[in-house]
């Protein structure tokens, strides 16, 4: 993925080298959306939600789409419910854009849909 405006490329998250993993399988569809000329101003908000969401996940040990299930997303959309700006105020659609103080909505890649996942 080419540089979207940033000095330094942002690290990997997780096992990059693992080509399952959410890291790889977020920048295959992040790849994907640029070779369809999507919005430079899209892509950039699009690695961001995603990187939060990959993120957050990483940190609880879930590294591959496999093991994102409804009810991980549930917790996910109540981790963003809870969350608060710096200022002590609750997330609002507004602040979308705002680094790490986004309310992004998760899309489930299709290549990585498989029965009774989510």
């Amino acid at each position: 993925m080419p540089n979207l405006g940033r000095r330094e490329p942002y690290p990997p998250i997780g096992p990059a080298h693992d080509p399952l993993s959410l890291y790889r399988q977020m920048m295959d569809f992040l790849m994907w959306l640029e070779e369809r000329n999507t919005l430079r101003h899209t892509l950039k908000h699009w690695e961001l939600y995603l990187r939060y969401f990959v993120s957050w996940c990483d940190e609880r040990g879930l590294t591959r789409p496999a093991e994102i299930t409804r009810p991980i997303l549930e917790r996910y959309q109540r981790h963003l419910f809870l969350k608060r700006k710096k200022n002590g105020a609750p997330l609002s659609a507004n602040d979308a854009g705002l680094a790490g103080d986004a309310d992004p909505q998760v899309v489930p890649m299709a290549h990585a849909q498989q029965p009774g996942v989510v």
